[in-house]
């Protein structure tokens, strides 16, 4: 076949991606599917399906990921992103310091491949603790799922390649991710480990894709209906850093308990505010009883705020959210120089340069998935520093 036209040329050229962003939350199981073009920077939503879980029961929640899956064809041909929440799945920016004995010798292949391995260890070591705990489980229950390395310093000054340097210190920084043993065995057991090109806690996902255009230093608060899940980016290190009893069953739980209302009447209701379908008095009645659940809330990140020099908020929720969450009041509920915001995809993705279209017409916050794509794009993609790295962690992941 011959190609004469320029724009025909061109087009069977590019590289086209599929991609499935494969998301486990808070009684969801989601799967979104991609087709990206990361070389123009275009990425299309083809299509999501998604099913409800009870629990995090782990037969439950394997037979809905399974049907999930049965919903894509020719799914052994896609890249697969698994996207988790934190209760499974703790994803860890952290840096580790080797001294080279000899400063003056060159760094070769060899201690090169020392390093990575020396450094994987010793963080393995230090981080399967915090994450064991932050998850519930015991340290024999835990599984590193997926490493890569963010970032090389010698003797403190940033590096791509440190081949044929020579320096005192070595700073490796990894992004370690853990889950429960069992549940990351079982995901192997239906996700091919081969076609799994990236497992991650979805709000440090979500927090370093906003990292890239809101600055360093911010609070991710990811609303679910019963848990507020909150993430800290302060500097380089952005990791989970509180889970509160807090989410939209709270508010519809408020309605509930001053209107005498069941829970049913009390989402059409919510449904009737968030669309100001009502009289302004309704509405601001409806409001007053929100806003005054929502400041449990506030008290709550109040404490968190005394404890870091933090000058945003950026709240985001699988539904929408009341306006005065972003207002005035809000703020003055919080330290004086915190502001509050939405997580605004289009602007995010504007000024990463990125162009979405959304074919699915899907009515979700699809900053969820597309984070966790763009999570993939930003990832060393199988650089030979990140090859000694998974070499060395294999039997550590299980692969």
């Amino acid at each position: 076949m011959v190609l004469k036209n320029s724009k025909l040329v061109r087009l069977f050229f590019e590289k086209r991606e599929r991609l499935l962003v494969v998301e486990i939350y808070e009684q969801l199981i989601r799967a979104t599917l991609f087709r990206a073009n990361f070389d123009r920077k275009k990425i299309n939503l083809i299509r999501s399906y998604a099913l409800p879980i009870k629990s995090f029961s782990q037969p439950e929640l394997f037979e809905q990921l399974q049907k999930v899956l049965k919903n894509f064809r020719q799914l052994g041909s896609y890249k697969i992103i698994v996207s988790l929440d934190s209760t499974l799945a703790t994803t860890m920016h952290a840096a580790v310091v080797l001294v080279r004995d000899q400063p003056k010798q060159v760094i070769d292949d060899s201690d090169l491949d020392n390093r990575i391995a020396q450094g994987i260890w010793r963080l393995f070591d230090r981080q399967r603790g915090q994450a064991a705990t932050k998850m519930a489980i015991g340290d024999l229950d835990i599984m590193l799922t997926d490493i890569m390395v963010k970032q090389l310093r010698l003797d403190g000054s940033k590096v791509i390649n440190p081949i044929g340097f020579n320096a005192k210190t070595v700073e490796i920084q990894f992004l370690q991710t853990f889950s429960p043993k069992d549940f990351a065995a079982g995901v192997k057991n239906i996700i091919p480990t081969e076609q799994m090109v990236l497992m991650a806690e979805h709000g440090v996902l979500q927090a370093e894709i906003l990292a890239k255009t809101s600055g360093a230093n911010f609070l991710l608060v990811d609303i679910g209906l019963e848990r507020a899940n909150v993430f800290i980016s302060e500097g380089s290190m952005i990791a989970h850093a509180n889970v509160f009893d807090w989410g939209r069953n709270n508010l519809l739980g408020a309605l509930v308990n001053f209107l005498g209302v069941n829970q049913e009447i009390a989402e059409k209701i919510m449904g009737l505010y968030l669309n100001k379908r009502a009289s302004p008095a309704v509405l601001k009645k409806i409001e007053r009883i929100l806003a005054e659940e929502s400041k449990v809330l506030f008290v709550k990140l109040n404490q968190l705020l005394s404890k870091h020099d933090l000058g945003s908020i950026y709240m985001m929720c699988r539904w929408d959210l009341p306006d005065f969450i972003f207002g005035s009041e809000a703020r003055r509920q919080l330290n004086q120089h915190t502001k509050i915001f939405p997580v605004d995809h289009p602007f995010i993705m504007e000024q990463l340069g990125f162009e979405i279209k959304n074919s699915a017409d899907e009515s979700f916050n699809i900053y969820y998935p597309i984070s966790a794509l763009l999570g993939f794009y930003f990832a060393p993609q199988d650089d030979k520093i990140n090859k000694i790295a998974k070499r060395h962690a294999s039997w550590l992941i299980g692969v």
